[in-house]
């Protein structure tokens, strides 16, 4: 997980998951990282396809359990 999309004022610290963090996964499928399971998409994959720099901020959503999700995607300035 990354903090470089974070910025100083980020007090609750949200997760920002690049492609390298799931070792660029190219089928959807659920992950793992540092303990926080998600689902990946293919409108995931294929956003990074287009912005392999960019990241997912990850989000949690309680329900019965915490469950996370990606939810906003931002780019570097590389991809812009």
């Amino acid at each position: 997980m990354s903090d470089d999309f974070a910025s100083p004022e980020d007090e609750d610290r949200t997760p920002y998951i690049t492609w390298d963090d799931v070792d660029r996964i190219e089928a959807p499928g659920r992950v793992t990282v540092k303990g926080r399971s998600f689902q990946v998409e293919q409108a995931h994959i294929d956003v990074w396809k287009d912005h392999p720099r960019g990241a997912w901020s990850l989000r949690e959503v309680r329900t019965n359990g915490s469950q996370w999700v990606l939810s906003s995607f931002y780019q570097t300035r590389d991809n812009v």
